[in-house]
Parts: structure tokens; sequence; C-alpha cells
């Protein structure tokens, strides 16, 4: 005897979603020979973060074909491989907001969620979850590399510190503390001349490659925010990759660094629609 297509699919333990289930009852129940089906994907925007292998952020529209990511194989984050890339027309969308980190989606798009329940693991869509509920995160492993007065700088830079297109990279302050301890970690690190400008109640600290127009000698402080992809607005900015492989005494100072320089670090709405 022919089993009906649901009995099949269970026994396959494949568990059909809500828009297929028409498909489905339209061969089983309304005796459909031929059935044309678009199947709509659920989808993240392209400046959506996606977890590397190694728990860095990469932005979903910069994965390429055989890049290596983190994904969930129904019990934990397993390293995988990229094997295919498309892309989906428009369609409505929502932000989703939390303490760390904001995604933009479609409203019928997965998120793994707690439900009160120890180890228990769901996945419902986020149109599903109300404001008050945990989504899960990937929290990695605890890195070792040790570079605390970098870490210290980039916190700085990252804050109060520009660095876009070819303009020569500064910081702006007005306390005289944090502006000598910026330019003092620029000497050291880089062996940059800092070049003081007067700017409101404070000072610009330029960082000079040496040269008058630039173009003769790379500047070190702009060719690291260029490997690390940040070399753009603040409002567009990530947190360089690097970050990810610093021990625990080197984020700290990366942390003094960010809030000294102007005292917060984010904030965030949760479930704000798109637009609004």
């Amino acid at each position: 005897m022919k089993l009906p297509i649901e009995t099949q699919l269970k026994l396959r333990k494949f568990v059909p979603r809500k828009y297929q289930w028409p498909l489905i009852d339209g061969i089983e129940k309304e005796g459909y020979k031929r059935v044309l089906a678009i199947m709509p994907r659920r989808c993240i925007d392209g400046d959506s973060h996606i977890l590397m292998s190694d728990g860095s952020p990469t932005y979903l529209k910069d994965i390429k074909v055989g890049d290596n990511i983190l994904s969930w194989d129904g019990n934990s984050f397993v390293p995988d491989r990229v094997k295919h890339i498309w892309k989906t027309e428009k369609k409505e969308s929502i932000d989703v907001k939390t303490p760390i980190m904001t995604v933009t989606c479609s409203e019928n798009h997965v998120f793994a969620h707690s439900s009160g329940t120890a180890n228990k693991v769901n996945w419902s869509p986020i149109n599903a979850i109300n404001e008050h509920g945990n989504l899960l995160h990937y929290a990695g492993t605890e890195s070792t590399i040790h570079t605390p007065e970098l870490a210290a700088f980039w916190g700085y830079m990252l804050s109060d510190g520009y660095v876009s297109g070819e303009q020569q990279p500064k910081f702006t302050n007005t306390n005289m503390v944090i502006l000598k301890r910026v330019e003092e970690l620029a000497l050291k690190l880089f062996d940059v001349v800092s070049i003081w400008r007067p700017k409101g109640n404070g000072f610009d600290v330029g960082f000079s490659n040496g040269t008058k127009g630039g173009g003769t000698f790379i500047n070190p402080i702009k060719e690291l925010f260029r490997k690390e992809n940040v070399n753009i607005p603040k409002y567009k900015r990530r947190l360089p990759k690097s970050l990810w492989n610093l021990d625990r005494e080197s984020l700290l100072y990366f942390f003094s660094g960010i809030i000294s320089g102007d005292g917060s670090i984010a904030t965030s709405r949760v479930f704000t629609p798109k637009g609004k």
C-alpha cells in the first residue's frame, strides 16, 4: 500500500513548514496532478553578521562560496562550508535589536531561543517570539592573543577616532589625559607623529605618516583600519575581526578605551519595525 505523502514525510523526519502544507494538501487531498510552487525563503539582509568557523563575524554580503562558517547541526555549533549563494527579491522586513546585536530579517525568519526549560533550544519565527524572549547566541571560546595596548588604542579610535577614505586618521576629545594617552599609544605602536589642532573645547590629534599630502609612505594606522575593513564612516563600522582573538586582559583594555573615549558603547531597542 502506498503511504500518503504526509506519512512519508514524517518517516523521513521532515516536518513541512506552514507555507508548504497547501502544496501537500493539493496533491494528497485535492487530487492535483501538477503543481507550480514558488517557495519563499526566509532571509536576513546583507548587513547582518554571519559567524565564521573561528567565531569572528562577517557581513552576509561578504560571504563567498568556500568560506568556512558556523552551522547548527541540531545539537551544537559546528564548522561548515558555504556551497552556494543566492539572492531573494525584496520583501517586508523587521529589525530585531538586542543589547548585543541587531538583525534585519523577514518576518518568518527563525531564531534559536530558550523557553525557560534548562538546556532546551526552540526554533521559532521571529514574529512568534515576544519582546521578552531570550534569543540564543554563540559566545565562542576564550582566545589567547595578548596585546593590551593595541586593544586600548582600538577602543579609543572606535569611540572618538576617525579613519575614513583618504583623510588623515585623527582622534578628537576634550580630555587632555585621554588625548595624551592616545598620542603616546600612536607613537609607541605605529611610530607616527601626532599633530594637534584646536577644535571647540578640545583638540583633534591627527596621525601623520610624515609627508604633506600623503601618498609617499603608507600611514600604518590607516593601513590597520583598511586591513580590518573598518576604514568607513563611524555609523557603518563594526568591531574589527582581530578583537575576537584577544585574551581577557586585552579585552579589558579595549573596553577601558572605548568607554573612556565617549562614555558609552551602544544603545538598543527591541523589535523596531524597519523604517519606523
